[in-house]
Protein backbone atom coordinates (compact mmCIF):
# COMPACT_ATOMS: atom_id res chain seq x y z
CA UNK A 1 0.00 0.00 0.00
CA UNK A 2 0.79 3.10 -0.76
CA UNK A 3 1.33 5.08 2.34
CA UNK A 4 1.49 8.84 0.91
CA UNK A 5 -1.22 7.96 -0.83
CA UNK A 6 -3.39 6.64 2.30
CA UNK A 7 -1.39 8.73 4.97
CA UNK A 8 -4.39 7.10 7.30
CA UNK A 9 -2.20 3.46 6.72
CA UNK A 10 0.75 4.56 8.49
CA UNK A 11 1.21 2.85 11.91
CA UNK A 12 1.36 4.83 15.05
CA UNK A 13 4.58 2.37 15.84
CA UNK A 14 6.44 4.47 12.81
CA UNK A 15 6.32 7.97 14.44
CA UNK A 16 8.85 7.58 16.90
CA UNK A 17 10.47 10.62 18.77
CA UNK A 18 12.54 11.07 21.55
CA UNK A 19 14.38 13.49 23.45
CA UNK A 20 18.32 14.04 22.77
CA UNK A 21 21.16 16.53 23.39
CA UNK A 22 20.84 17.38 19.93
CA UNK A 23 23.05 18.83 17.74
CA UNK A 24 23.41 22.19 19.28
CA UNK A 25 24.89 20.60 22.06
CA UNK A 26 28.78 20.17 22.79
CA UNK A 27 31.00 17.14 22.49
CA UNK A 28 31.05 14.43 25.74
CA UNK A 29 27.56 15.17 27.01
CA UNK A 30 25.10 13.09 28.89
CA UNK A 31 21.93 13.29 29.24
CA UNK A 32 19.93 10.55 31.62
CA UNK A 33 15.92 10.04 32.38
CA UNK A 34 13.26 7.99 33.54
CA UNK A 35 10.46 6.91 31.50
CA UNK A 36 6.62 6.60 32.96
CA UNK A 37 3.51 4.86 31.37
CA UNK A 38 1.71 8.36 32.07
CA UNK A 39 1.14 11.73 34.19
CA UNK A 40 -0.45 10.16 36.21
CA UNK A 41 1.66 7.40 36.93
CA UNK A 42 4.98 9.81 37.95
CA UNK A 43 5.76 8.09 41.36
CA UNK A 44 6.78 4.92 39.10
CA UNK A 45 8.94 4.57 36.10
CA UNK A 46 8.97 1.65 33.86
CA UNK A 47 12.06 2.48 31.75
CA UNK A 48 15.26 4.68 31.45
CA UNK A 49 17.08 6.31 29.10
CA UNK A 50 20.47 7.64 28.71
CA UNK A 51 22.22 9.50 25.78
CA UNK A 52 26.12 10.15 25.39
CA UNK A 53 27.67 11.88 23.09
CA UNK A 54 31.65 12.30 22.11
CA UNK A 55 34.12 13.19 19.35
CA UNK A 56 35.81 10.00 18.16
CA UNK A 57 38.59 10.49 15.01
CA UNK A 58 36.95 13.67 13.89
CA UNK A 59 32.97 12.39 13.94
CA UNK A 60 30.54 13.30 16.50
CA UNK A 61 28.56 9.81 18.21
CA UNK A 62 25.16 9.97 20.21
CA UNK A 63 24.82 6.79 21.49
CA UNK A 64 21.42 6.05 22.82
CA UNK A 65 20.13 3.56 25.22
CA UNK A 66 16.30 2.47 26.43
CA UNK A 67 17.24 -0.10 29.29
CA UNK A 68 14.50 -1.93 31.71
CA UNK A 69 14.69 -1.41 35.34
CA UNK A 70 16.99 -4.52 35.50
CA UNK A 71 19.63 -2.46 32.50
CA UNK A 72 18.67 -4.83 30.39
CA UNK A 73 19.04 -2.50 27.03
CA UNK A 74 15.10 -2.66 25.28
CA UNK A 75 15.96 -0.35 22.24
CA UNK A 76 19.45 1.03 21.62
CA UNK A 77 20.21 3.40 18.69
CA UNK A 78 23.80 4.96 17.47
CA UNK A 79 24.33 8.05 14.92
CA UNK A 80 27.71 9.96 13.45
CA UNK A 81 27.97 12.73 12.56
CA UNK A 82 30.85 14.00 10.37
CA UNK A 83 31.29 17.96 9.54
CA UNK A 84 27.74 18.16 11.64
CA UNK A 85 25.78 16.28 9.35
CA UNK A 86 24.65 13.23 9.65
CA UNK A 87 26.00 10.06 8.04
CA UNK A 88 24.41 7.26 9.74
CA UNK A 89 21.82 6.21 11.92
CA UNK A 90 21.77 2.50 13.15
CA UNK A 91 18.66 1.14 15.01
CA UNK A 92 18.10 -2.27 17.14
CA UNK A 93 15.05 -2.97 18.65
CA UNK A 94 15.59 -6.19 21.07
CA UNK A 95 12.30 -6.42 22.38
CA UNK A 96 10.67 -7.08 18.96
CA UNK A 97 13.61 -8.00 17.26
CA UNK A 98 13.79 -5.13 14.65
CA UNK A 99 17.00 -3.50 13.54
CA UNK A 100 17.82 -1.12 10.69
CA UNK A 101 20.00 1.85 9.43
CA UNK A 102 19.50 5.28 7.89
CA UNK A 103 22.69 6.45 5.47
CA UNK A 104 23.19 9.57 3.72
CA UNK A 105 25.26 9.01 0.75
CA UNK A 106 25.83 11.05 -2.52
CA UNK A 107 23.31 13.12 -1.72
CA UNK A 108 20.27 10.08 -1.22
CA UNK A 109 18.64 8.62 1.75
CA UNK A 110 19.28 4.67 2.15
CA UNK A 111 17.21 2.78 4.37
CA UNK A 112 17.39 -0.58 5.48
CA UNK A 113 14.75 -2.37 7.88
CA UNK A 114 14.42 -5.67 9.05
CA UNK A 115 11.90 -7.54 10.85
CA UNK A 116 9.76 -10.47 11.01
CA UNK A 117 8.60 -10.21 7.56
CA UNK A 118 12.21 -9.80 5.95
CA UNK A 119 14.31 -7.15 4.86
CA UNK A 120 13.13 -3.73 3.62
CA UNK A 121 14.94 -1.14 1.59
CA UNK A 122 14.40 2.37 -0.22
CA UNK A 123 15.60 5.32 -0.94
CA UNK A 124 15.40 9.25 -1.21
CA UNK A 125 16.38 12.13 -2.25
CA UNK A 126 18.35 14.01 0.73
CA UNK A 127 16.76 17.15 2.35
CA UNK A 128 18.66 19.86 4.47
CA UNK A 129 15.57 19.80 6.47
CA UNK A 130 15.41 16.12 7.02
CA UNK A 131 15.81 14.58 10.69
CA UNK A 132 15.90 12.22 13.17
CA UNK A 133 14.94 12.39 16.86
CA UNK A 134 18.60 12.98 17.35
CA UNK A 135 18.72 16.35 15.88
CA UNK A 136 15.43 17.50 17.43
CA UNK A 137 16.40 19.68 19.64
CA UNK A 138 19.29 21.85 17.57
CA UNK A 139 16.64 22.36 15.33
CA UNK A 140 14.76 23.99 18.01
CA UNK A 141 17.23 26.08 19.10
CA UNK A 142 17.86 27.18 15.36
CA UNK A 143 13.89 27.90 15.29
CA UNK A 144 13.98 29.65 18.28
CA UNK A 145 12.94 33.32 17.52
CA UNK A 146 10.48 31.98 15.30
CA UNK A 147 8.97 29.81 17.76
CA UNK A 148 9.36 32.56 20.54
CA UNK A 149 7.73 34.82 18.16
CA UNK A 150 4.75 32.53 17.92
CA UNK A 151 5.39 30.73 14.04
CA UNK A 152 6.26 27.29 13.55
CA UNK A 153 9.31 25.45 11.63
CA UNK A 154 8.54 22.34 9.14
CA UNK A 155 10.77 19.49 8.61
CA UNK A 156 10.83 16.00 7.21
CA UNK A 157 11.18 13.00 9.49
CA UNK A 158 12.73 10.27 8.31
CA UNK A 159 10.84 7.15 9.57
CA UNK A 160 12.77 3.91 9.56
CA UNK A 161 9.99 1.68 9.50
CA UNK A 162 8.34 2.97 6.73
CA UNK A 163 11.36 3.61 4.51
CA UNK A 164 10.08 6.99 4.13
CA UNK A 165 9.92 10.76 5.60
CA UNK A 166 7.09 12.38 6.37
CA UNK A 167 6.44 16.33 7.11
CA UNK A 168 6.09 17.91 11.25
CA UNK A 169 6.02 21.16 12.20
CA UNK A 170 6.86 22.57 15.99
CA UNK A 171 4.96 25.63 17.43
CA UNK A 172 4.85 27.46 21.09
CA UNK A 173 1.85 25.83 22.94
CA UNK A 174 2.73 28.62 26.15
CA UNK A 175 4.43 29.99 28.32
CA UNK A 176 4.82 27.57 31.66
CA UNK A 177 6.77 26.51 34.78
CA UNK A 178 9.02 23.90 35.16
CA UNK A 179 10.41 22.93 38.80
CA UNK A 180 9.94 26.89 39.40
CA UNK A 181 11.99 28.21 36.15
CA UNK A 182 10.83 29.59 33.30
CA UNK A 183 9.48 26.74 30.56
CA UNK A 184 8.23 26.74 27.49
CA UNK A 185 5.72 24.13 25.92
CA UNK A 186 5.87 23.36 22.54
CA UNK A 187 3.82 20.66 20.27
CA UNK A 188 5.08 18.73 17.35
CA UNK A 189 2.43 17.64 14.81
CA UNK A 190 2.31 15.98 11.48
CA UNK A 191 1.76 18.90 9.31
CA UNK A 192 0.08 16.62 6.52
CA UNK A 193 -4.10 16.78 7.58
CA UNK A 194 -4.46 12.93 6.70
CA UNK A 195 -0.87 12.06 8.70
CA UNK A 196 -1.97 14.19 11.07
CA UNK A 197 -5.33 12.43 11.93
CA UNK A 198 -3.77 9.37 12.22
CA UNK A 199 -0.21 10.44 13.98
CA UNK A 200 -0.56 11.23 18.14
CA UNK A 201 0.54 14.93 18.50
CA UNK A 202 4.15 15.17 21.22
CA UNK A 203 4.35 17.91 23.63
CA UNK A 204 7.73 19.12 24.94
CA UNK A 205 8.78 20.83 27.02
CA UNK A 206 12.61 22.93 27.13
CA UNK A 207 14.26 25.81 28.96
CA UNK A 208 12.68 29.27 28.08
CA UNK A 209 16.47 30.35 28.11
CA UNK A 210 19.53 29.51 26.10
CA UNK A 211 20.17 26.51 24.99
CA UNK A 212 16.85 25.67 25.38
CA UNK A 213 17.50 22.09 26.37
CA UNK A 214 14.50 19.64 26.50
CA UNK A 215 13.00 18.91 29.91
CA UNK A 216 10.08 16.90 29.65
CA UNK A 217 8.53 15.06 26.17
CA UNK A 218 4.72 13.91 26.22
CA UNK A 219 4.16 11.18 23.19
CA UNK A 220 5.58 7.92 21.49
CA UNK A 221 8.58 6.14 22.40
CA UNK A 222 10.43 3.10 21.02
CA UNK A 223 10.09 1.10 23.78
CA UNK A 224 6.90 -1.24 23.91
CA UNK A 225 5.12 -2.72 27.23
CA UNK A 226 3.86 -5.88 27.29
CA UNK A 227 -0.11 -6.62 26.58
CA UNK A 228 0.18 -10.01 28.54
CA UNK A 229 3.31 -11.30 30.73
CA UNK A 230 5.51 -12.75 29.46
CA UNK A 231 4.72 -11.71 26.12
CA UNK A 232 5.39 -14.62 23.34
CA UNK A 233 5.78 -11.97 20.40
CA UNK A 234 5.81 -8.71 18.75
CA UNK A 235 1.69 -9.12 18.95
CA UNK A 236 1.83 -9.09 22.44
CA UNK A 237 3.73 -5.83 22.92
CA UNK A 238 2.00 -2.51 22.83
CA UNK A 239 3.32 0.77 21.70
CA UNK A 240 3.81 3.03 24.30
CA UNK A 241 2.82 6.74 24.60
CA UNK A 242 4.85 7.99 27.82
CA UNK A 243 6.48 10.61 29.44
CA UNK A 244 10.52 11.05 29.52
CA UNK A 245 11.67 13.04 31.92
CA UNK A 246 15.64 14.55 31.39
CA UNK A 247 18.64 15.36 33.31
CA UNK A 248 21.18 17.01 31.61
CA UNK A 249 23.94 15.58 33.82
CA UNK A 250 27.19 17.14 32.63
CA UNK A 251 26.17 20.59 33.12
CA UNK A 252 23.67 21.58 36.31
CA UNK A 253 21.74 24.28 35.67
CA UNK A 254 19.18 26.18 37.84
CA UNK A 255 16.05 24.67 35.40
CA UNK A 256 17.08 20.95 36.29
CA UNK A 257 17.75 21.25 40.30
CA UNK A 258 19.16 17.27 40.26
CA UNK A 259 21.48 17.39 38.04
CA UNK A 260 24.04 17.73 40.59
CA UNK A 261 22.93 15.00 42.47
CA UNK A 262 22.65 12.88 39.22
CA UNK A 263 26.41 13.98 38.64
CA UNK A 264 27.51 13.45 41.85
CA UNK A 265 26.08 9.75 41.71
CA UNK A 266 29.08 8.82 39.71
CA UNK A 267 27.67 10.18 36.27
CA UNK A 268 30.66 12.37 33.58
CA UNK A 269 31.20 13.02 30.78
CA UNK A 270 31.67 8.90 29.69
CA UNK A 271 28.60 6.65 29.07
CA UNK A 272 28.03 4.04 32.30
CA UNK A 273 26.52 0.81 31.83
CA UNK A 274 22.45 1.01 31.58
CA UNK A 275 22.97 -1.08 34.97
CA UNK A 276 24.75 1.78 36.63
CA UNK A 277 22.01 4.30 34.58
CA UNK A 278 19.23 2.45 36.77
CA UNK A 279 21.03 2.04 40.22
CA UNK A 280 22.49 6.06 40.53
CA UNK A 281 19.91 7.99 37.85
CA UNK A 282 18.73 11.38 39.60
CA UNK A 283 16.13 13.52 37.11
CA UNK A 284 14.52 16.39 37.84
CA UNK A 285 10.64 16.33 39.06
CA UNK A 286 8.09 16.68 36.42
CA UNK A 287 5.91 19.30 36.65
CA UNK A 288 3.47 19.35 38.48
CA UNK A 289 -0.14 19.37 37.46
CA UNK A 290 1.07 18.55 33.65
CA UNK A 291 -1.30 17.37 31.14
CA UNK A 292 -0.58 15.54 27.96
Amino acid sequence: MNIRSNPAALPLSALIVASCVGLSAEAATLVKGKIYASEATMDSPIFYYENSRAEETGKLISKTTYSELSGKPAVEEELTYEAGKLKKYTYNQHQTEEHGTIEVQDGKVHYAFDDAKGNHTGKDPWEENMLLPDMLEGRINEAWPLLSAGEETKFRFLILEKQDNYGFKIFKAGDTTYNGKPAVDLTMKASGFFVALAAPAFKITVEKEAPHRILQTVGRLPVRIPKRVPPQGRGDLKALDGVLVLAHVDAPTASSPADSAGASSGAGAGAPSPAGAASGLAVPAPRAGAKP
